[in-house]
């Protein structure tokens, strides 16, 4: 999982890149999985969704 804006090949795809994310995270929680997310020049995005996914507990 991954959420990138470093190049503007990236960025032009955001909201693409955030509703996956979302889909991908909710998937993980739902099967009680762990997950490892990819974190690039998005750090508000990221925090912002893990927290409306609802996801507590994580490190960086």
């Amino acid at each position: 999982m991954y959420l990138c804006y470093l190049f503007s090949r990236f960025y032009r795809h955001a909201e693409t890149q955030k509703a996956v994310l979302r889909r991908q995270l909710q998937m993980a929680l739902d099967l009680q999985l762990p997950l490892v997310l990819h974190c690039r020049d998005a750090y508000d995005d990221c925090l912002i969704i893990l927290k409306e996914v609802g996801l507590h507990k994580y490190c960086h």
